[in-house]
């Protein structure tokens, strides 16, 4: 978690492996995210510009942070990974410039 919270400057304090149940929020559902998963590894949602998702505790599951040149889209999903990969690609589509 030290690494990548230095590296992505996002908040990771809270993650810990534990699966947690996960709804798209608003901004989530307007880039094609929908139902409900579970994720292990959330972000503090002060942390991040864009909230897309959030687990049962209100960390951010799914998140995009924003840099100098690019953003970086984070969606979290566990234990397994995503399989579905058009929505993968139908998020970062919308969520990238």
């Amino acid at each position: 978690g030290v690494g990548a919270s230095r590296l992505l400057e996002v908040n990771f304090s809270q993650a810990n492996f534990d699966r947690w149940g996960v709804r798209p929020t608003p901004a989530g559902r307007a880039l094609g995210l929908d139902g409900w998963w579970t994720a292990g590894w959330s972000a503090g949602p002060g942390s991040v510009d864009e909230v897309l998702a959030t687990d049962e505790r209100g960390e951010a599951a799914a998140w995009i942070r924003h840099y100098d040149k690019g953003r970086f889209v984070m969606l979290s999903r566990g234990p397994q990974p995503w399989t579905d990969y058009e929505i993968v690609r139908f998020v970062a589509d919308r969520a990238l410039p």
